[in-house]
């Protein structure tokens, strides 16, 4: 049987947190925090209110573009999409025998890029807490950076790829939060194997 979009989007979502340096009731909190602050919304609020965040912690990883429901045959994987991959694919896909039916990027587009610094926030002081570095040090080491990241992505054009996508009508998902702390627990593991060689 093969894979759908949606199955996969939530294997990324589960690995994710299964490797979250956050503890499975901190994520859990947040998730009802994002929950709490939608039920204070008004009717109206509650339109613009993307409810895909009271489902999983990782805002800056979505389904950009698809059917959720469709399987998937051929997957193609990036760090950085964007318009001229998403072309690249559709190009392929004219003489291929077995097309791309799925485009995974790393590092988000539209909405999701908008919420790096806020994870970068709520995340940063749990993997910290597993290091040797004090808590005090850490935040001034966090602080300038999450203020950096905000400024850099806040006023960028940041729904260049994903129309794209919708005008070829090619799949589109992003795992970012997710792949990094799969990235973080790979790491933390070798050199906790390591450390006593260093």
């Amino acid at each position: 049987m093969k894979a759908n979009i949606k199955n996969i989007f939530h294997l990324a979502i589960s690995m994710g947190i299964e490797h979250d340096p956050r503890s499975k009731k901190e994520v859990e909190r947040y998730i009802q925090d994002c929950r709490d602050e939608y039920n204070a919304l008004s009717s109206e609020e509650k339109k613009y209110y993307n409810t895909e965040y009271l489902e999983h912690p990782y805002h800056d990883s979505m389904i950009y573009h698809g059917n959720p429901d469709q399987k998937v045959q051929k997957i193609i994987v990036g760090i950085d999409v964007e318009w001229p991959e998403i072309l690249l694919v559709h190009e392929y896909n004219k003489t291929a025998k077995k097309p791309i039916n799925l485009i995974v990027g790393h590092h988000p587009e539209s909405t999701a890029l908008l919420w790096i610094a806020k994870l970068q926030k709520d995340i940063a002081p749990f993997v910290w807490a597993n290091t040797w570095v004090p808590l005090s040090l850490t935040e001034k080491i966090e602080s300038p950076r999450v203020w950096e990241v905000e400024k850099r992505f806040s006023p960028l054009n940041h729904h260049r790829a994903i129309p794209f996508a919708k005008l070829l009508d090619i799949p589109y998902i992003g795992f970012h939060t997710p792949a990094d702390n799969c990235v973080h627990s790979y790491l933390e593991a070798l050199v906790k194997r390591n450390e006593k060689n260093l």
